[in-house]
């Protein structure tokens, strides 16, 4: 799970660093000092190397536009390194002074390639010490990205490959689409989600649904329900239900050395928050033609932390490899 607190570090550093673009936008003038300004911001805030090698066009009026081509962003620890051919941004001035939330009106990202790291140094990080500003995109498009991620020596190499990524408001008081599409591990995947209108987002007067469907060959999901504050992952009220044909296939991003498990299908419902997701109904088969049989149902009181555990588990396994990495610890 390290990758993933690492790139929420990344991402995290990312925004503000936007922000602080936005500031010098309105400060300094002249391309070659916006360059120089953003190269130490990178220093400073991401500890990593900025170069741009295109040109930066910033607009300014009652919105800040910016474009900027040929970017590369590499971490001094060699841990990740980021390109970008072509980054264009449409951003309110004066939005998070106003609501405490930044407003990005259109975002535009071209050929992205993001290489990501693990070491046996990284170091521990909570969520509870990230802190990201709301954020609200209103429009956003993006093309060939794509992700890797190289475990720890010799460790396994993951790749995944979003083709396109589109995210739109359907019209003024209509819902938001969201429609992607790519590859991982070579497999097609496709992605679709809707929410409510962003000014029933803004109001919060009502519990804003939500819909979302993932199909590839290997993973299908289905996700509906509720979320009272989607901003802040506050208020979840969400129902699951789902199939994994290979489920050694998706552990491998976490573990080595996973036996053939089989599938895994069934629901859970997920309510509170982001930060402390409480699962109830949980109702689960790890199926293997007639070596393998899990049922697992109950509830996580707070499934990030593992606490509060009731799970009832009935089964047979006529497998030992199966057996022996189930029983054994992983970490």
């Amino acid at each position: 799970m390290m990758w993933i607190k690492r790139l929420l570090i990344i991402f995290a550093g990312l925004l503000l660093g936007s922000v602080l673009i936005l500031v010098v936008a309105v400060l300094i003038i002249g391309e070659q000092e916006y360059k120089r300004i953003l190269a130490w911001s990178a220093e400073r805030f991401l500890d990593s190397q900025l170069v741009i090698e295109g040109p930066l066009d910033i607009k300014i009026s009652r919105n800040l536009e910016f474009e900027v081509r040929d970017i590369q962003l590499n971490s001094n620890d060699g841990i990740f390194n980021l390109s970008i051919d072509k980054l264009r941004l449409n951003f309110r001035l004066g939005s998070y002074i106003k609501s405490r939330t930044f407003w990005i009106n259109n975002l535009e990202l071209k050929d992205i390639n993001f290489e990501l790291k693990e070491f046996a140094t990284s170091q521990d990080f909570s969520l509870e010490n990230l802190s990201i500003p709301p954020v609200i995109v209103e429009q956003a498009y993006l093309s060939n990205f794509e992700f890797v991620y190289q475990e720890e020596t010799p460790g396994s190499r993951h790749i995944f490959f979003l083709d396109k990524l589109k995210m739109q408001e359907l019209g003024k008081f209509k819902p938001v689409s969201l429609s992607a599409n790519g590859k991982f591990k070579g497999e097609p995947f496709d992605l679709h989600a809707k929410t409510d209108s962003i000014a029933q987002l803004i109001e919060l007067e009502d519990p804003q649904n939500v819909q979302l469907q993932f199909n590839s060959t290997n993973l299908n999901v289905d996700l509906k329900g509720t979320v009272t504050d989607p901003i802040n992952g506050r208020g979840l009220d969400l129902h699951i239900q789902g199939e994994i044909l290979r489920l050694e296939e998706i552990l491998e991003i976490f573990w080595d050395e996973i036996p053939a498990l089989g599938s895994l299908e069934g629901s859970l419902n997920v309510h509170g928050d982001y930060l402390a997701p409480r699962f109830e109904g949980i109702d689960l088969q790890l199926h293997k033609a007639k070596k393998v049989n899990f049922i697992v149902q109950g509830s996580i009181d707070d499934a990030r932390r593992a606490t509060g555990v009731d799970l009832l588990v009935n089964g047979q396994s006529d497998d030992p490899q199966v057996v022996s990495w189930l029983l054994f610890d992983k970490n």
